[in-house]
Parts: C-alpha cells; structure tokens; sequence
C-alpha cells in the first residue's frame, strides 16, 4: 500500500504523536507500505520516526531534489530492514536531470549499502505527458533540456543503470 503523507515535510514535533497514534493503527495485517514524502526533505523529527521499526512502514520514499534528505541519511543512517525510494527525477518541472547533481547521489548510496530503488520525487501525474508531442516546441532552443513525463521514465532507467553501476550511460 502506497500512503502519501506531504504534511512529512513540516518538521513539527508536534505531529509526531499523532504520527504514532495512527500509523500502524490505520494499516491492515501482514502488508508492505510505502510511506511517500516529497516537496522536500523531512526533517530530523519525522526522519526518525519514518526509521522506527514499530511504525508499520516498509519502504520510505523521499525526496531527494530539494531540501537535505542525503544530509539526514548520511547524519542518521538508514534502517537496513527497510527500502529507501530515492526521489532523484524531480517530478516537479519539466527540466532534464542533471547528471552532475544526481549521479553524485546515486554514488553516495551505494556507498552507505542502503536497499533503495531510484524513482521520481513525487507522481508524475502533474508533469505534461510526452514532449514528442510538442511539435512547436521542438524547435525552442530549450528543446535540448526539457523532459516531461514520458521522458522522466527514460531518465529514471538511466539512474537506475547508474545505481547498478552502469553511470556512463548520460
């Protein structure tokens, strides 16, 4: 089960309690979930409540194109029973992924030894579908660093290839 819970971003102590009043309350049996956070980082506070082994949560995807989420893995560490989802393709602009940011990332990583899977930092539902499509676009001199949806796929199949090794494909 895939929850998105955007509130994750506002690093307010606060919610914390109430975080662990309903999760795994809400959550049915024997089940993985997949905790989704994005618009940026976490914080420490909810950081460390996502890492708690009580917390019914699986797989903890987050954002890595804004905020310090490396930062907070990189500080804290990350719980080697569940899957990180490394939000790399930013699903929020319509921009190509520069591999001088990210492939650093992936690096970084694969050097700590965490189980992550690469994906994009939120759904793309939001992003326009397919720039083969814009045919007046084509042209624009921006053409060459525009990537919508269809495209961010391709991309997250090149990160993926990275992050197993292959990160001279970009």
């Amino acid at each position: 089960i895939q929850i998105h819970e955007p509130v994750l971003v506002f690093d307010e102590p606060e919610l914390v309690p109430l975080f662990k009043a309903v999760y795994p309350a809400i959550l049915p049996g024997d089940v993985s979930i997949n905790m989704v956070s994005f618009m940026g980082d976490v914080g420490e506070t909810n950081f460390q409540f996502l890492q708690s082994p009580s917390n019914g949560i699986d797989i903890i995807s987050l954002d890595f194109t804004r905020g310090k989420t490396l930062e907070l893995i990189e500080n804290f560490g990350f719980d080697a029973k569940k899957t990180l989802g490394a939000g790399l393709i930013d699903a929020r602009n319509v921009w190509k992924v520069i591999p001088e940011v990210t492939l650093p990332i992936v690096k970084k990583l694969n050097a700590l030894n965490i189980k992550y899977r690469v994906q994009p930092s939120g759904s793309l539902q939001y992003a326009p579908w397919d720039f083969e499509q814009e045919t007046t676009l084509k042209p624009h001199v921006a053409a060459s660093v525009l990537s919508f949806a269809k495209q961010k796929l391709g991309e997250l199949e090149l990160l993926a290839a990275a992050a197993n090794g292959k990160d001279d494909l970009f």
